[in-house]
């Protein structure tokens, strides 16, 4: 399965050496090709996040509406959630996606000849051992290159700084101006989703520095997107410091019956009868 995602992946990086004669700039065009062609799914992923965002207050009004009843809650926070197109794990597809690509690049670049088509310049730079860039063997980790001291380690440490610092601010661009949900379980789920940068970062040392690479200008790249996909569909709105008007107002919505429509032509007839 991997061997046949890193096939084409490397037939690609070959296209892309012959433009660039450089495998990092190859793997940054390789990966902004790949973010533009997922960008749908990024556009799709996140607007159904961000609907699930904004039925927060609804869903909070439903939880104190339904409080004795779990299985009636459910059932209405289902049906608003399905209308509405809303999910909670808006950010989990484009992840879900990528992750094959991820294992694919790693697996090419520990045994870059096998996959390189022969006779493309890609193939004869690799045999050569034209694989640095910005100071990183883009075949190498940050802990092999330890071995030969801090100063060859800088490199890629500020690499894979670089790409937890994105992934950060990709998360912290994404919250502002959204009310945040106070509740145990979402405190926990917020607290995980911080720290998954830094997991990531710990584990990238064990990566070739070239899925770093890869990785960092994917996060930068979809900041960028999410910065376009707020432009063009606007930021939701800040709610009150205390988030209870919107609260009320859902519970408002939920609990008063719909008032009766008045029948059509009711004034004129009053008005024949008294004249």
């Amino acid at each position: 399965m991997i061997d046949f995602i890193a096939r084409p992946l490397a037939t690609v990086l070959a296209l892309f050496f012959d433009f660039a004669p450089s495998l990092g700039m190859s793997i940054i065009l390789l990966t902004l090709l790949i973010n533009t062609i997922l960008f749908p799914l990024v556009l799709k992923q996140t607007r159904a996040s961000r609907a699930f965002t904004a039925l927060q207050p609804q869903i909070k009004a439903l939880q104190a509406k339904y409080k004795d009843d779990p299985q009636a809650m459910q059932k209405e926070m289902a049906a608003i959630q399905r209308e509405s197109g809303a999910t909670p794990l808006g950010c989990l597809g484009p992840m879900i996606v990528q992750m094959p690509i991820w294992f694919a690049l790693f697996r090419m670049l520990q045994k870059p000849l096998d996959f390189v088509p022969v006779e493309t310049g890609l193939h004869d730079a690799i045999a050569a051992g034209q694989t640095t860039f910005l100071g990183m063997d883009l075949m190498g980790t940050a802990t092999s290159a330890w071995s030969s001291g801090f100063v060859a380690v800088l490199p890629y440490a500020l690499a894979i700084m670089l790409m937890i610092a994105a992934q950060y601010f990709q998360q912290v661009h994404s919250q502002m101006g959204i009310q945040q949900d106070t509740s145990a379980q979402a405190q926990t789920m917020q607290k995980i989703t911080r720290a998954m940068p830094i997991f990531f970062g710990a584990i990238a040392i064990q990566f070739q520095a070239g899925v770093i690479v890869y990785w960092a200008t994917s996060n930068l790249f979809r900041l960028a997107q999410q910065a376009f996909i707020f432009k063009i569909d606007g930021r939701p709105q800040r709610p009150s410091e205390d988030g209870n008007d919107e609260e009320d107002a859902a519970s408002k919505e939920l609990e008063a019956p719909a008032a009766p429509k008045k029948p059509q032509g009711s004034k004129k007839r009053n008005r024949r009868r008294r004249s």
